[in-house]
């Protein structure tokens, strides 16, 4: 009974993980799609203490294709490579009916959190399916 209450919670956790995951990363590829990549410049950084690591975040200031100057502040972090103030990095920009999206075009800014709930979906399905492998085996 038990096991089988755990291997339902298990399914259902993968199965959310690996629906979320999906449904970020066709997000993203809507974004990208309507988007432009313009260069930005990294303003300014900080540094802080989220669980025991050091991360970073920055801000980075880029023009519109009106000419209007804009910044935007990073939403994921790495705690190892990171910008330096002043570099230029790339940003991708969606206008559109009064709405401005923007985000820094980098990999682990772009696809980080879906590829971390593909994982995690992914990894829990494969357990559930060596588990009912072995449970079926026998």
């Amino acid at each position: 009974m038990a096991a089988s209450i755990a291997f339902g919670v298990l399914a259902f956790a993968a199965a959310a993980s690996l629906v979320g995951g999906l449904l970020m990363a066709a997000q993203q590829f809507l974004f990208i799609a309507k988007s432009y990549r313009v260069l930005g410049r990294v303003t300014s950084a900080w540094n802080y203490r989220m669980e025991g690591h050091q991360m970073r975040y920055y801000r980075v200031e880029f023009c519109l294709s009106n000419g209007q100057l804009v910044q935007l502040r990073s939403s994921v972090t790495s705690p190892s490579r990171h910008p330096k103030v002043g570099q230029a990095i790339p940003v991708l920009v969606s206008e559109g009916a009064g709405n401005l999206k923007a985000r820094i075009g980098t990999v682990m800014e772009l696809w980080f959190a879906a590829f971390v709930f593909l994982f995690m979906g992914g990894s829990a399905s494969f357990v559930l399916w060596l588990v009912a492998q072995t449970a079926f085996a026998g």
